[in-house]
């Protein structure tokens, strides 16, 4: 630090920087961080040791999900009601998860803990997704009509009007739908796990789970060609590898959770 010589009262010449310091440990960081893209792959490892230290509870939980999902679908009339019932049980799991965490165990109960936990906020956000998905495809068949539309209006037949198209326009279009429903996605995939266990409301928690999945495409994008991966292994047994795969999946999402949001 350095002083003026010829005024002994000035303030001090040296520069000074704010320290930055983390929060107590189980807070929440606003916005998510940036972690390394290995850490894509250590979320599931770490995934795989929470579902080993309860793998019958696990398996049993992802069974009762199952079929009250299943039942729910093929009930006429109010099989819309999955799009809203999916949310309101992965807020469950995410609770489930939160109790492991704590405690070592996982209660097969606590995938109906989003029913009586912020079951309003849930609903909506799987509202809120059907309407996003609804918004994304209907602008890609939209974006598709114009574009043969204008080609009729220009005195062309359809056959000529559809070839127009072209392999490079549709696959363009599907690319773009992709990179759309991303987005969606990213808004979504936190988003039950900060409502739950974080009292956010629906908008703050999307907009949390977008920033913190925009911070983290590398470790998603490996995390996600990953368990695609072993999505088709999965698949091979008569699909009896989602047994496994699919607690794994919850797991690893929790375990990621607590990596970009919270302070360890």
């Amino acid at each position: 630090m350095q002083q003026d010589s010829r005024n002994p009262y000035a303030p001090p010449a040296a520069s000074v920087q704010d320290v930055f310091e983390p929060g107590a440990p189980g807070t929440l960081i606003r916005g998510g961080r940036r972690v390394p893209a290995g850490n894509g792959v250590s979320w599931i490892g770490d995934g795989w040791e929470m579902f080993k230290q309860q793998a019958g509870p696990w398996i049993g939980l992802f069974i009762v999900f199952a079929l009250v999902y299943l039942v729910v679908g093929f009930i006429p009339f109010i099989n819309f009601f999955n799009v809203v019932l999916f949310p309101v049980l992965a807020g469950g799991v995410m609770i489930a998860c939160e109790n492991q965490h704590a405690s070592g165990e996982l209660k097969v109960g606590d995938l109906f803990a989003g029913l009586q936990r912020k079951f309003g906020s849930l609903a909506l956000l799987g509202l809120m997704t059907f309407v996003l998905t609804i918004a994304v495809m209907s602008l890609v068949m939209l974006i598709m009509y114009l574009s043969v539309f204008g080609a009729l209006a220009g005195g062309h037949s359809m056959k000529v009007a559809l070839a127009g198209l072209g392999a490079g326009s549709i696959v363009a279009v599907v690319i773009g739908c992709i990179i759309a429903m991303s987005f969606v996605y990213a808004a979504a995939w936190y988003a039950p796990a900060l409502i739950v266990l974080q009292d956010l409301s629906v908008f703050d928690a999307m907009k949390m789970s977008f920033a913190g999945g925009i911070k983290n495409i590398l470790p998603g994008l490996i995390y996600g060609i990953c368990m695609f991966v072993w999505a088709i292994l999965a698949s091979l047994p008569i699909l009896l590898g989602w047994l496994v795969l699919a607690p794994l999946m919850w797991a690893s999402m929790y375990v990621s959770y607590r990596d970009i949001y919270i302070e360890e």
